[in-house]
């Protein structure tokens, strides 16, 4: 089995826990997806498990798409620049970008798209 490495933690924070919470939302308006996450009367599965995964991340991925239409797009209204790459000198900084990538863009993505997750909770919830 392969250990937790920092890539792979770092999509369990940036788009699982925040679409695990979409799930959550959506199980005001779906049965099914209510089941999966109370699991009432059902023994768990590693299928379950898995398509419940799944299902997390494919709505984490859906929120970051909204975070960057909308708390990205205020970012750059607002005076943040983005950058402007070189990709001609990326090779040799791949490593530097990696770590930074992992040790800090990975977290602003969490905290952006739980928002995103949040709010859409506190819609569903209404």
């Amino acid at each position: 089995m392969k250990d937790v490495s920092p890539g792979s933690f770092g999509m369990l924070i940036a788009f699982v826990l925040p679409g695990f919470i979409v799930l959550w939302g959506v199980s005001y308006f779906s049965a099914t997806v209510r089941l999966w996450l109370s699991g009432a009367g059902t023994t768990p599965t590693i299928g379950g498990f898995m398509f419940g995964t799944l299902a997390s991340v494919a709505a984490g991925v859906t929120v970051s798409t909204a975070r960057w239409l909308v708390i990205d797009t205020i970012h750059h209204h607002t005076g943040i620049p983005r950058p402007n790459w070189d990709f001609s000198r990326f090779q040799d900084n791949v490593g530097a970008y990696n770590v930074l990538n992992d040790i800090h863009y990975k977290f602003y993505q969490f905290h952006a798209n739980g928002l995103i997750a949040l709010l859409f909770v506190y819609v569903a919830r209404r």
